[in-house]
């Protein structure tokens, strides 16, 4: 009878071992995984940020081309404008002359 204690004295030695060396591993892999969850949202964070920038850019040329039809635009009638007052000047002149 003494033997069998002795048996399963080291078997529930080797079964508490195995078992401290999975719980070890357990929580070695749980660290793993929370390290890559805070890498992923971190990632998520800087990729949030440069889609973020990119749509201002794209937002800014649309702007940008926009103003530059109306300063075409706005430019065209100065020109025209401009003619005119001159020619309008020039006709006040000789009228006065």
């Amino acid at each position: 009878m003494m033997e069998a204690g002795i048996v399963l004295s080291a078997n529930s030695n080797g079964f508490i071992l195995n078992a401290q060396m999975e719980m070890k591993k357990l929580q070695r892999l749980n660290k793993e995984f929370f390290q890559k969850a805070i890498d992923a949202k971190t990632e998520m964070k800087k990729l949030k940020a440069k889609a973020s920038k990119a749509d201002q850019i794209i937002k800014t040329e649309v702007q940008m081309e926009g103003l530059t039809v109306e300063v075409a635009t706005l430019k065209q009638q100065l020109d025209c404008a401009g003619e005119a007052a001159v020619t309008k000047y020039l006709e006040h002149f000789h009228e006065t002359t």
